[in-house]
């Protein structure tokens, strides 16, 4: 842990942010919600949709473009689908209550599939996706973004980073739980290594003029990188127009930003799916299956430079149990925030 860090236990930082967002006006429920999604992101290493977000929530609920406890409703029910109104209040209030009946739909018929519109940041996608993991069922989740990259060739932030993530349950392994951003690096990322006044790795960013940049500053007021290049901005427009169009909702330049952006909520949709694997098969052979399948992937001869092979979530399942013991490490001026923040 460097000097400039504090370290909290989870369960501490939980309480801490929950004060905060029931001062904010929410429910003792509402505020768990978001307050457990800020957590289990600092957990598993996640960081950029941790802690650092609780200032910036603060302001916008601050600024009236947030709305605590406003009620979430479903707009469409039809069958496995159906869309939610999330009525501007944040992504994790209106996320939660879509993935699970996403995966209440599953139950019914085998998939599931809601849209939320009229929504806000709603923190990592995978805390969703790993919701369906409690019913033996698949999860998928996906939000779109305020724009941070250009289209190939271009120089204006027209398409957000817009991530997606998938969760499948596993036998005698841990769950793969692959998330990702279609940028190379979430833009919580620039924010953080700005907080901690530490340069950005060549790849992550450009300034405004479209040049590679290795400073986080420069990095935030230009355009962030696409995950492969053409494939990365393909993939992001694919979610933006899954949770956009076809749920009702905003989409492209109509998602406002995060940070500083005052003037109006953020208009963000998302969409979860759910997968019953009971439906298709038997369970238990479903996972000895993936079971098999991750010992077949590990099995694969490694070069010099890497110790093993990993599947997607392992690094985060193994940074989650470190971090439960030994506590989670914030920047110290994040964890000033969060008291002051807490005690008014």
């Amino acid at each position: 842990m460097k000097q400039s860090e504090v370290c909290i236990q989870a369960e501490e930082l939980r309480a801490l942010e929950t004060k905060i967002f029931r001062r904010a006006g929410f429910s003792e429920e509402g505020a768990a919600v978001i307050a457990d999604s800020l957590v289990e992101a600092d957990l598993r290493g996640v960081s950029s949709h941790g802690a650092i977000r609780v200032p910036v929530y603060w302001n916008r609920l601050q600024h009236g473009v947030v709305f605590p406890d406003r009620p979430v409703d479903v707009a469409v029910d039809f069958g496995a689908i159906a869309v939610i109104d999330g009525h501007d209040t944040f992504g994790q209030i209106s996320g939660t209550r879509a993935m699970r009946l996403a995966m209440e739909k599953a139950g019914q018929y085998g998939i599931g599939c809601v849209g939320v519109r009229n929504s806000h940041h709603y923190g990592t996608a995978a805390y969703y996706a790993q919701m369906a993991l409690e019913k033996d069922q698949i999860g998928f989740s996906t939000t779109n973004a305020t724009p941070l990259m250009p289209p190939m060739g271009g120089l204006r932030k027209m398409v957000g980073n817009n991530p997606f993530s998938y969760a499948i349950p596993a036998g005698k392994y841990d769950p793969i739980v692959f998330d990702m951003a279609c940028s190379t690096v979430a833009h919580g990322k620039l924010q953080l290594a700005a907080k901690r006044g530490e340069a950005i790795p060549p790849g992550w960013a450009t300034d405004v003029n479209g040049n590679p940049t290795t400073s986080a500053e420069e990095g935030m007021k230009g355009f962030l990188y696409p995950v492969g290049g053409h494939k990365g901005i393909g993939l992001a427009e694919v979610m933006d127009l899954l949770c956009g169009p076809l749920m009702g909702g905003g989409f492209g330049g109509m998602v406002t930003g995060l940070n500083g952006c005052y003037e109006r909520p953020q208009n963000c949709s998302h969409m979860f799916m759910a997968w019953d694997v009971s439906k298709f098969g038997d369970v238990d052979l479903f996972k000895r299956q993936v079971d098999e399948y991750i010992d077949y992937i590990k099995s694969c001869p490694v070069n010099d430079s890497v110790s093993g092979i990993y599947m997607p979530g392992e690094l985060e399942y193994r940074m989650r149990e470190r971090r439960l013991r030994e506590g989670i490490p914030l920047p110290a001026e994040i964890t000033e925030d969060l008291m002051r923040l807490a005690d008014g």
